[in-house]
């Protein structure tokens, strides 16, 4: 399955929804910034997730992109 971008305000709604309803979100394993991104990790059935999240001026996400981690790797 190769990347897919999400535009818009609904459809990241869902695409969120989706994800929650698949693989609910567990503890919360990192919390960091890299550089002006927020990349947040947290279990998941079956592994971790990395989400990296870019914020404009008004705090609202104007990029992400997230998926499972490499346990090894996991900030």
């Amino acid at each position: 399955m190769g990347k897919r971008p999400v535009i818009g305000h609904s459809a990241l709604t869902e695409y969120w929804r989706q994800r929650f309803d698949e693989k609910p979100a567990g503890e919360l394993q990192g919390l960091q910034m890299a550089g002006d991104m927020v990349v947040v990790s947290y279990e998941v059935p079956g592994g971790i997730v990395q989400a990296t999240l870019k914020f404009n001026d008004a705090g609202q996400i104007v990029r992400s992109q997230c998926g499972l981690s490499d346990v090894r790797n996991c900030l």
